[in-house]
């Protein structure tokens, strides 16, 4: 049980990914497909402050996936979002219609801070949670 949940962790973190890769690398105004125009719909200003909320949720899924209660794990999760944050703005410069810009990437890591933050105290809660199931269990009636 515990490793499907671990590989429905990971597909979920790997699909998300995989989505914000394309909507990040879909030619601007382009008609190709399902992702035809989404950027020439929506308010620049929009566009800069949703990468806050993508790359937290990002961060949120992969630090999910990867978890095994250490905390190097979330921090390795956060870094690889950041790096990945970059690499999305590099690939831009050659998407035709499309720029990267370093105020995108500092917005993909705000996200990635915020992301990592609700996951380490999300990870704090559970394991206070199970030190207080434990303390009940070993203390006499």
């Amino acid at each position: 049980m515990r490793r499907l949940k671990e590989t429905r962790a990971w597909i979920l973190a790997a699909s998300y990914t995989a989505v914000l890769t394309a909507v990040s690398l879909v030619p601007s105004g382009s008609s190709a497909g399902p992702l035809e125009g989404w950027d020439t719909r929506l308010n620049p200003d929009l566009q800069n402050v949703l990468h806050v909320p993508a790359f937290g949720l990002m961060v949120f899924l992969l630090a999910r996936a990867m978890d095994r209660g250490r905390l190097w794990q979330l921090g390795l999760a956060a870094v690889a979002c950041v790096a990945f944050g970059a690499l999305l703005e590099w690939g831009q410069a050659v998407v035709p219609g499309r720029f990267g810009s370093l105020g995108d990437v500092l917005l993909n890591a705000v996200g990635v801070v915020l992301g990592t933050a609700i996951r380490l105290a999300q990870g704090t809660e559970a394991r206070a949670a199970t030190a207080m199931h434990l303390h009940d269990r070993t203390e006499p009636s």
